[in-house]
C-alpha cells in the first residue's frame, strides 16, 4: 500500500469514528442528518479524487447515502463514471451498496453516458452497469441515448457491441442522417461489432441525407474486403447511386487503394459504366485520379471499363491518368487497351498538354509521343505543347525531346507569348538555351509589349537567365505598353536584386522614366523587396528627388507602402528630401501615418524631422 493509501485510509477512520459512532452522532436528529450529509459529501469527494476500492468500501460500511446527490446532481456512481478510466471494482462495490444506477445529474445524463466516452475504458464498467439495470432507451438533455453517446465519443469497440447486443434502439441517426451501421463504419470498422449490428437486422442500403450507403462508406474507408463482404451478404445494393450519382465502386476507386476491395465490388456485379454528376466521370478515371494502381486499373479494363469514354469536359482516362501521375506502366496498359493519344477535350487540350502541365515523368511523355499525341497541336488558347511545357517550367530534358520531335519554337498563343516568352519566367537556364539553339525569336513581344527579358527580370531569380538572354542580344531598353523597362519591373518585382545589378551591369539607365515618369527607384521603394531592391540602385546613382507626374518621389511612395523601414532610413541616409510635397501637398511623413508598418517605428519619427 502507498503512503497515500495508508494516509487515506487513515483519514476515513477518522471520518468514520467522528460521523459514524462518535456519541456527537447519536441520540440527536440534527446531528444524524448533518452526518449523514457529510459523509455523502466525502463519499463523492473521495470519488472524485479517484481514491482506492478499499478507501471507498470503508465509507460505503459507515451506511453513507450512496444515492446522495451534490448541487450538480451528482451521485457517487455518477462521480465514480465520470472520473478518468472508470475503476470496475469501485462500479460493483456502489452497485452492490444499492446505486441507483439509472439517476441523473443535472445534463440529463446517467452512470453509463459519463463511463461510454472514456478512451480504454474498461468493459467490464459496461457489463456492471447493465447487468445493474442500466436504461438503454433514456435520452440526456442533448437528446442522445448510450448508443449514441458512445457512437459521438467514439468508445470502444466492445463497449459498443456490449450496447448493441443489450438490445440497444439502432434507430438513430446522427445530425448528416447517418445511420449506426455507417457510423460505426466510419469510425470503428470492427469486425465483430458490424456483425452484431447486422445479426440485429441493421439496414445495410440506409442511407443519409445525402443518399450515401454504408457500403459506399466501406468502399471507401475500409482496407478489409471482408467488411465489404459482410456487407453485400447483407443485402448491400451495390449499385445503389447516392446524391451525386456515384456508387460504392465510384467511391472506392476514387479512394480506396486496396485492389481486392475492387475485386470484391466488381464480383459482386458493380456496373463499370456508371458515372457521377460532378464530373461524368466513371470508376476507371476515378482511379487513374487518385495515385493509380496498375493491378485495380487492370481490374476495370478487365470488367469492361472502357478506355475511350469521356467525361463532362471531354476528357478520356488518358486525360485522368495525367492529373493523377499515374506510372509509365499505368499509361502504357491504357495505350495497350486502346487509348486514342490523339483525342482532344473539350477545350483542344490533348492528353500530352496535360502531361506537360502536371509535370508528368519524362517516360510518360515519349510514350504519349509514341502513341501518336500530335506534337503541334493547338488548344482553345493557341499554346501548343512546347509553350505549355515551358509555361509550367519542364525540365531541360522534357524540352529537348519535345524539339526534336519538331515542336515548334516559334509558336505564339493568343496573347502572343512563345515558348521562349514563357521559359524566361521561371524556368532553368539550359532551357532558355535549347530554345535559342532551335533559333526562337529572342525580340518577339506579347500583346502588352513583354519581351522575354522583361518577364525574366519580372520573374526568374536565377541571374544567369537574364545573363544569357542580354548575351544573345535582348534590348535592355525596350518598354511595355506601359512605358515600363526591364530594371524598373525588375526592382518591382523579382525577389533576386543580383538580378538588378546584372541590369545595371549590362546598362540599364536607372534614371530612366516611364510613361508617367516614374523612376526604377519609384518602383523598388514602393513596390519592391524592400532595402535590398533599393540598394544596387542607390549605388548606381539613381535620383533620390526625382518626381513623377502626380508629384511622388521614391522617398514619398516608401512612406505610403513599403514593408521594410529600412527602405526609409536608406533613402533619408542617402540625401532623400523629406520636405518635398506631392500635387496633393503631402510630404512623405504624411503618407507614412497611413502605412501600419511605420507607424510609431524610428523611421516614422525620422520622417517627421526631415519634413521640418
Amino acid at each position: 500500500m502507498t503512503r497515500k493509501n495508508v494516509f487515506a485510509v487513515w483519514l476515513v477512520c477518522f471520518v468514520i469514528v467522528l460521523l459514524g459512532w462518535s456519541p456527537l452522532a447519536r441520540g440527536n436528529g440534527y446531528m444524524e442528518d448533518s452526518a449523514s450529509l457529510w459523509k455523502s459529501s466525502f463519499l463523492i469527494g473521495a470519488l472524485r479524487a479517484e481514491e482506492e476500492p478499499l478507501v471507498i468500501r470503508l465509507i460505503l460500511e459507515t451506511g453513507v447515502d450512496v444515492n446522495f446527490q451534490d448541487e450538480f446532481g451528482n451521485t457517487a456512481l455518477l462521480m465514480a463514471c465520470s472520473a478518468y478510466n472508470p475503476n470496475p471494482e469501485v462500479i460493483r462495490l456502489l452497485l452492490e451498496a444499492g446505486a441507483d444506477v439509472n439517476a441523473t445529474n443535472l445534463f440529463g445524463e446517467t452512470a453509463l453516458f459519463l463511463a461510454l466516452p472514456w478512451e480504454g475504458l474498461d468493459p467490464e464498467v459496461v457489463r456492471l452497469l447493465l447487468e445493474g439495470g442500466a436504461d438503454l432507451t433514456h435520452r440526456d438533455d442533448a437528446g442522445f441515448t448510450p448508443l449514441k453517446q458512445a457512437l459521438y465519443f467514439e468508445s470502444t469497440p466492445e463497449a459498443i457491441k456490449m450496447l448493441v447486443d443489450a438490445g440497444s434502439e439502432l434507430d438513430i441517426v446522427d445530425d448528416e442522417g447517418n445511420s449506426v451501421l455507417m457510423q460505426v463504419l466510419s469510425r470503428i470498422p470492427e469486425r465483430n461489432l458490424l456483425r452484431s449490428l447486422l445479426d440485429r437486422e441493421a439496414d445495410p442500403n440506409q442511407a443519409n441525407y445525402v443518399g450515401y450507403t454504408p457500403l459506399m462508406e466501406a468502399g471507401v474507408t475500409s482496407t478489409d474486403d471482408t467488411i465489404i463482404h459482410m456487407l453485400l451478404e447483407a443485402g448491400a445494393d451495390v449499385n445503389a447511386v447516392d446524391n451525386g450519382h456515384n456508387t460504392a465502386l465510384i467511391w472506392a476507386a476514387w479512394g480506396n487503394r486496396n485492389p481486392r476491395v475492387i475485386q470484391v465490388l466488381l464480383e459482386a456485379g458493380a456496373d463499370v459504366d456508371v458515372t457521377d454528376y460532378e464530373s461524368g466521370a466513371n470508376a476507371l478515371m476515378w482511379a487513374l485520379r487518385h495515385d493509380p494502381k496498375l493491378e485495380i486499373v487492370q481490374m476495370l479494363l478487365d470488367a469492361g471499363s472502357k478506355v475511350r469514354s469521356r467525361s463532362d469536359t471531354g476528357a478520356s482516362p488518358l486525360f485522368w491518368a495525367t492529373w493523377g501521375n499515374a506510372s509509365p506502366e499505368v499509361f502504357e496498359m491504357l495505350i495497350e487497351a486502346g487509348a486514342d493519344a490523339s483525342a482532344r477535350d473539350f477545350s483542344g487540350s490533348t492528353a500530352l498538354m496535360s502531361a506537360l502541365l502536371e509535370g508528368n515523368d519524362l517516360d510518360v511523355i515519349s510514350l504519349l509521343l509514341r502513341a501518336g499525341a500530335p506534337i503541334n497541336a493547338r488548344d482553345d488558347s493557341d499554346a501548343n505543347a512546347l509553350i505549355l511545357a515551358t509555361r509550367s517550367s519542364a525540365s531541360p530534358a522534357v524540352i529537348k525531346m519535345l524539339l526534336e520531335e519538331g515542336a515548334d519554337p516559334q509558336a505564339k498563343d493568343i496573347s502572343g507569348a512563345t515558348p521562349l516568352y514563357e521559359a524566361s519566367y521561371g524556368s532553368d537556364p539550359e532551357v532558355i538555351r535549347l530554345l535559342l539553339a532551335a533559333d526562337s525569336d529572342l525580340h518577339v513581344t506579347d500583346d502588352f509589349g513583354y519581351t522575354p527579358l522583361i518577364w525574366a527580370a519580372i520573374g526568374n531569380g536565377n541571374p544567369e537567365v537574364v545573363t544569357i538572354l542580354l548575351q544573345e542580344g535582348a534590348d535592355i531598353h525596350h518598354t511595355t505598353a506601359f512605358g515600363a523597362n526591364a530594371l524598373m519591373l525588375s526592382a518591382m518585382s523579382n525577389p533576386n536584386p543580383e538580378v538588378i545589378q546584372v541590369l545595371i551591369d549590362a546598362g540599364a539607365d536607372v534614371n530612366s522614366l516611364d510613361c508617367e515618369n516614374a523612376t526604377p527607384l519609384m518602383y523598388a521603394a514602393g513596390l519592391g523587396w524592400g532595402a535590398a531592391s533599393v540598394g544596387p540602385l542607390l549605388e548606381a546613382g539613381a535620383d533620390l528627388n526625382a518626381q513623377d507626374d502626380l508629384g511622388y518621389t521614391a522617398l514619398m511612395k516608401a512612406a505610403a507602402m513599403t514593408t521594410d523601414p529600412e527602405v526609409i532610413r536608406l533613402l533619408l541616409g542617402a540625401g532623400a528630401d523629406g520636405k518635398l510635397k506631392s500635387q496633393e501637398g503631402r510630404t512623405a511623413f504624411d503618407y507614412a501615418k497611413d502605412n501600419p508598418v511605420l507607424k510609431e517605428t524610428e523611421e516614422f519619427w525620422l520622417l517627421s524631422d526631415a519634413r521640418k
